[in-house]
């Protein structure tokens, strides 16, 4: 009785040393996993920062450009959003992107009306 429990009490030590060893393996592969996702999420959000002072460098260029434009030249700009909304609409842009170029259109000429090319 005794070798019995002996020989059962070393196969359950020799299983959790098993499990030890696996649980250490994934343990490995989840932290290589949160530490690429972590590296991802970083760059992502570097890249989002660079697009956003990019976006508000070229805003501020537009706004002073464009306020001590003639209103010809408000008239030509206009046009070419009109016809470059056009070309994206048939181009089968995503409606997400078309909403974004409307909002940002609006931003520097209030009121404008951008629609699709009349059929």
């Amino acid at each position: 009785m005794d070798q019995e429990i002996a020989q059962r009490l070393a196969g359950l030590e020799a299983a959790v040393g098993q499990l030890k060893v696996q649980n250490e393996r994934m343990a490995g592969v989840i932290n290589g996993f949160v530490e690429a996702t972590h590296s991802s999420f970083q760059k992502l959000l570097v890249n989002e920062h660079m697009a956003g002072g990019t976006q508000a460098a070229q805003r501020t260029i537009t706004d002073g450009l464009l306020a001590n434009a003639d209103q010809a030249t408000r008239r030509n700009v206009e046009a070419g959003l009109q016809v470059a909304y056009e070309a994206f609409v048939a181009q089968g842009f995503d409606p997400a992107f078309l909403e974004q170029f409307v909002i940002a259109a609006r931003s520097v000429f209030p009121g404008i009306e951008l629609a699709p090319a009349a059929e």
